[in-house]
């Protein structure tokens, strides 16, 4: 097997790795948004009525408070921990790319090797 075989083999397998590992990334960061949307109206509105009548406040802040901490904060928390997945998966590639530089540095070392002697 040649070198650059090898090296497509090793990059192949990366990207199956990076596969498996992005797929439950992605799904945490589409949840956290699906989450953010879908509940804040909902929530806010029953649950804001009743903190705005049990804190004698006006509707907008019962409404306010309970959005922010049934619907923003839960969503923040899932988007950033599926954002941080998503890269720590991406770094699989960097196996490739540093064995790709350390064939390049070899190649031109070899290459150099013989024209430096004609």
């Amino acid at each position: 097997m040649s070198l650059a075989e090898l090296q497509v083999a090793l990059f192949a397998r990366d990207l199956v790795e990076l596969r498996r590992g992005a797929v439950g990334s992605l799904i945490l960061l589409t949840t956290g948004v699906v989450m953010a949307i879908a509940s804040l109206p909902v929530l806010a509105a029953g649950l804001g009525l009743l903190v705005s009548t049990m804190l004698e406040l006006p509707i907008w802040a019962g409404l306010l408070i309970t959005s922010v901490v049934l619907g923003v904060i839960p969503a923040a928390v899932i988007v950033s921990v599926g954002w941080r997945s998503l890269f720590r998966n991406l770094a699989t590639l960097d196996r490739s790319a540093g064995e790709m530089r350390k064939n390049v540095a070899w190649l031109r070392r070899r290459l150099g090797g013989r024209s430096g002697g004609r």
